[in-house]
């Protein structure tokens, strides 16, 4: 290999020095820049951790506005059939998701209308 790229006895790799023209655009930095302070502003999100003893029914409410993007993943880790029922309906009654006797899963819906 080139020795100014590569030095076998240090294991070094060389950067090369490049003329004018060839760093980041203005127009990349800045856009690097932007992505850097998105990145650092904190998420808006919740959750929940819990241990639901069979054959109890816990219910869980979160108040959002229509559109609001939730989502929800579960597994069952122990019990004696190892499996649980599930039902996501809005505030309206109207159900999003309906399963019964699964182990784990993961969903992803919008809220169709605001409310809890």
């Amino acid at each position: 290999m080139n020795k100014s790229y590569y030095n076998r006895n240090s294991l070094e790799a060389a950067v090369p020095v490049l003329g004018p023209g060839f760093g980041p655009s203005p127009t990349m930095r800045t856009l690097a820049e932007l992505l850097a302070l998105l990145a650092a502003l904190p998420a808006t999100a919740s959750g929940y951790f819990v241990s639901v003893d069979g054959p109890a029914k816990e219910c869980f409410f979160q108040r959002v506005t229509s559109g609001t993007e939730m989502g929800l993943i579960l597994e069952v880790a122990k019990g004696s059939f190892l499996d649980i029922d599930v039902e996501i309906t809005g505030p309206d009654n109207t159900g999003t998701y309906k399963g019964d006797r699964e182990s784990s899963g993961k969903y992803t819906f919008a809220a169709h209308v605001d409310g809890t």
